[in-house]
């Protein structure tokens, strides 16, 4: 099960004299009797990101209704997810962008989140143990095209046969719809 819990301050004193917290248990919550994985916030707190098992479903934190479920490109249960929320440094409201990424053991996949689409994946990238994500606000360096962000995967080495769709070299590129 999910639980949602809420910081607030405690308006007294902790024994050392500073300023202490206080949690609540906002609510908790299951889906399809899955064990919840790869939890994450959007960057203003409106949706909340879970895997439960291939699928990547979307929540609204303070209804806890379902908002989108997102089936990943393998059968490995998702065990990481981020939202890559580029141009909100950006004046007059920012750029109306939203991304979701979504790792495996072995694949790693971005979905745009204003269609559902799946942007782009890489599959066969070695066992993967960690994951870290990061807006393109925190490190801009020129390039091809709109920076979404940064993605990180710690891993195994490859398997021989390893294949990113849609990529060439290093550089990932959108997969072409059919």
């Amino acid at each position: 099960s999910i639980k949602i819990w809420k910081g607030f301050a405690a308006k007294e004193a902790d024994a050392a004299g500073g300023s202490s917290m206080a949690w609540l248990c906002m609510c908790s919550f299951k889906y399809r009797e899955c064990s919840a994985s790869g939890l994450s916030f959007s960057r203003d707190g409106s949706l909340l990101a879970a895997g439960f098992g291939n699928l990547a479903t979307l929540w609204s934190p303070l209804t806890v209704s379902l908002k989108a479920s997102l089936v990943g490109p393998s059968a490995n249960d998702i065990v990481f997810s981020a939202f890559l929320e580029p141009g909100q440094h950006r004046l007059l409201g920012g750029g109306g962008e939203a991304f979701l990424a979504v790792g495996s053991l072995r694949t790693l996949s971005v979905f745009n989140l204003l269609d559902l689409q799946m942007l782009w994946t890489v599959s066969d990238i070695g066992l993967c143990s960690a994951f870290a994500a990061a807006p393109c606000e925190a490190l801009c360096l020129p390039g091809p095209g709109d920076q979404l962000g940064w993605l990180a995967v710690a891993c195994s080495p490859p398997a021989p046969q390893e294949k990113a769709v849609g990529a060439k070299k290093d550089l990932l590129h959108p997969v072409k719809a059919a």
